[in-house]
């Protein structure tokens, strides 16, 4: 497992009765461009950026919960500090890509 795919919450998260400390992100890897082209119908559907989606905090928490299959709104409920490094790191993922 890619270790920088693993992001550590501040401080544990509750989600639903349930404690988490992390989120492991590797998943990305195994998206296909399936993936992407859902992401971007939901992206429109909800009149937001398509071009560079994965670069928006909705696209990269889209990209996050189909990567971990937790629900969007896990991400969503998220203290903002921790919103923000899953953003960085998705959006780190689609960068090292290039």
């Amino acid at each position: 497992m890619n270790n920088k795919l693993k992001v550590k919450f501040r401080k544990p998260f509750n989600f639903e009765g349930k404690e988490y400390t992390e989120v492991d992100l590797s998943g990305l890897e195994k998206l296909t461009g399936r993936d992407m082209e859902e992401i971007e119908k939901t992206l429109s559907r909800e009149n937001l950026d398509t071009i560079n989606g994965e670069l928006t905090l909705r696209g990269t928490m889209l990209y996050a919960s189909r990567a971990t299959g937790r629900p969007i709104e896990f991400f969503q409920a998220l203290p903002a500090v921790d919103c923000r490094r899953i953003k960085n790191t998705v959006i780190n993922f689609f960068m090292m890509a290039i």
